[in-house]
């Protein structure tokens, strides 16, 4: 199921995010690989069922990061990859061939060819979900961790101000301090 999601990922609408005008939140989107499960990586990213631009990291092991303005709204965050490799399969294939003419009308016939088709194989994958309700001017981290085949986290933090200009990560459903 999660290669047919990873496959209809150029599928979803790209998304828009809100101007920096309007009341938005800020999603910091950061996507770190520990291990390649293969050759080739497919990642989606997605904010409620539109693909963002994260892209993939330069290298792996390695990570990539992304600050994306998110509208007030419930927001459905999802991470899916796929690492794979291409394989050729010899595959008989019926083609039809122009073969003579009998009484002046052109014959068609069948034969039985072998053709090299590429087919993607899985070599480890993983999807993760995670969702949250963005505060006006909210910074919220998004952590997502792939560890190998089925084996990865998502996270979500809130970033909390403190007095000496730094800031501390709470659980995204952990109550806000108060004022």
């Amino acid at each position: 199921m999660l290669g047919l999601a990873l496959a209809a990922a150029g599928c979803h609408p790209r998304y828009e995010p809100p101007s920096l005008s309007e009341p938005h939140a800020t999603i910091k989107a950061r996507v770190v690989y520990h291990v390649a499960s293969g050759p080739q990586l497919s990642q989606a990213v997605l904010i409620n069922d539109h693909a963002a631009d994260v892209p993939n990291p330069l290298a792996i092991p390695g990570e990539v990061a992304r600050a994306l303005p998110v509208r007030l709204e419930s927001t459905r965050f999802t991470v899916s990859t796929a690492f794979y490799h291409v394989a050729y399969v010899t595959r008989m294939v019926s083609e039809t061939y122009p073969c003579g003419m009998i009484n002046g009308i052109s014959q068609t016939c069948t034969r039985m060819v072998a053709r090299q088709v590429a087919t993607r194989v899985n070599d480890g994958a993983c999807e993760r979900v995670a969702g949250l309700g963005p505060r006006r001017d909210g910074v919220y981290l998004m952590q997502y961790d792939y560890f190998g085949p089925d084996r990865c986290s998502l996270a979500c933090f809130r970033e909390e101000p403190q007095p000496d200009g730094t800031f501390r990560n709470a659980p995204c459903d952990a109550p806000p301090p108060a004022p």
